[in-house]
């Protein structure tokens, strides 16, 4: 995704409140079923990033708002973004690896189960492809559906959660750099005073808070059409590639050069005790088949050697 300057991603770690970033609509039935698909917005926060959570959150809801500004511009979003997304799809599934069978026909169970959305002609590659631009939908998308009142937020950090927290221990391994929860007034307030929750099938402690009134609508008014300051759309990528051709072999290997079976018949096998034989040394390759070191510097050594086995235009 989106991790240059301008991105959330590189607005927060500026900050150094988070060191990663994920997004998207995952693949098992608890994201993405027949009644429901949930798109999840996912941080790695460092410790001081976990005290401005709150804030995190509203930086969100800025850049939808700047999505949403956008969309009511007479040219809409600009077209090369969606394009380029198409693009990397498109070269992902051109020259994706060969599935296993078991994983191959897993897929295509997958994609004609009742809860499925894909046509019969999409089945091999509905799933790995973009197809029509639809502005209609992404704008109902943002405006009906990613909104604060429609959220969830899940808070996962080994600051809180200790025993020591919830059943008055006197031995307090909680320290103040703890992130606490709130009240309705967005005050902070500590989790001894709350009655936590504990899941049945492997014991886990958990809270489950009301986001406070004063917060959401820090947060509302955040996602209102506008263009920030701090955040952008991404720029245009310059490194994605057009052209697929393979470059030609050096004039070396065109040169029939034998193959090691050849040579082994014309060597002679060195004799060992018990009258083993051990094969001759393979005659050494020549420099266009070795790596060619292109990079020589301080901080980093690079080679390329040209492909010859495969012979796809990937790394």
């Amino acid at each position: 995704g989106h991790e240059s300057a301008g991105s959330l991603l590189s607005l927060l770690k500026k900050k150094s409140w988070a060191v990663g970033c994920s997004a998207g609509v995952g693949g098992g039935g608890y994201e993405d079923a027949s009644s429901h698909a949930l798109f999840s917005l996912g941080f790695v926060l460092s410790e001081e990033g976990g005290h401005y959570w709150t804030e995190i959150i509203q930086y969100v809801y800025t850049y939808i708002g700047m999505i949403r500004h956008y969309f009511q511009q007479p040219d809409g979003m600009p077209p090369w973004l969606y394009k380029e997304l198409e693009a990397i799809q498109n070269l992902s599934y051109k020259f994706a690896d060969e599935l296993s069978p078991a994983d191959f026909v897993e897929d295509i169970v997958e994609n004609l189960s009742p809860t499925s959305t894909l046509p019969h002609d999409r089945l091999l590659d509905g799933n790995g492809l973009m197809f029509e631009y639809d502005s209609v939908a992404i704008l109902d998308i943002v405006e009906n559906y990613l909104t604060p009142e429609n959220s969830r937020v899940d808070f996962l950090s080994s600051t809180f959660g200790r025993s020591s927290d919830y059943e008055g221990s006197s031995d307090n391994t909680s320290s103040s750099s703890q992130v606490e929860p709130f009240d309705n007034d967005g005050d902070a307030i500590s989790f001894v005073t709350q009655n936590h929750q504990t899941e049945p099938m492997f014991g886990t402690t958990f809270w489950c808070h009301v986001i406070p009134f004063k917060i959401m609508d820090q947060w509302r008014m955040a996602s209102q059409p506008s263009v920030p300051n701090t955040l952008s759309l991404p720029p245009v990528n310059p490194f994605l590639p057009t052209c697929f051709e393979l470059k030609n072999l050096p004039v070396e290997d065109v040169v029939e050069l034998g193959t090691v079976e050849d040579h082994l018949e014309d060597a002679t096998f060195l004799k060992l005790e018990d009258d083993n034989t051990f094969p001759p040394i393979p005659p050494a390759s020549s420099e266009a088949r070795l790596p060619n070191l292109i990079v020589d510097s301080q901080i980093l050594k690079l080679w390329h050697l040209q492909d010859r086995k495969f012979k796809r235009p990937i790394a």
